[in-house]
């Protein structure tokens, strides 16, 4: 119950922050943000093909990410749940868009979050993976009802 509630009280102050939408779906997608599963791996700042992105803890046990792209920026925070074995992740961007999604974890080099994006009340099943390609390069892949809407690949420090 306490996770929920805290879900829902950071979904608020997300929504609350974000400004006015584009026309859904027709802007670029920023890189995501919505990273977990291993804080040290993650945590800095990397320079993507579309932009950065930087990642620093944030309250308590959440941390914060940050993107930012030409087209958009995009902000979420992400948490390990302990008693479920998974991560959480609830965000915004600047097309006025938000979503929550969940991640059992690294599978081998593989990242996987799979959830929910809302942009102009129209919600679309979204899933997010992250492919370690070294210790220090990450290539990001995000789809949207099942099509690819957002890949790139970022480089720390």
């Amino acid at each position: 119950m306490r996770r929920l509630m805290s879900l829902a009280i950071l979904c608020l102050f997300g929504c609350l922050g974000s400004h006015a939408a584009t026309a859904a779906g027709n802007a670029v997608q920023p890189f995501m943000v919505a990273a977990g599963g291993s804080q040290p791996f993650f945590a800095g700042f990397w320079r993507c093909g579309n932009g950065s992105l930087g990642v620093s803890q944030a309250l308590g046990p959440w941390f914060l990410y940050r993107s930012q792209t030409s087209a958009s920026n995009s902000q979420s925070f992400v948490y390990n749940d302990p008693l479920g074995g998974g991560w959480v992740s609830v965000g915004v961007d600047s097309q006025g868009g938000y979503w929550t999604m969940t991640s059992p974890g690294w599978r081998g080099d593989v990242l996987t979050y799979a959830g929910t994006y809302t942009n102009e009340s129209v919600a679309r099943s979204q899933r997010l993976a992250y492919t370690r390609l070294g210790p220090n390069r990450v290539k990001v892949e995000i789809a949207r009802n099942g099509r690819l809407v957002g890949q790139d690949t970022c480089t720390k420090g």
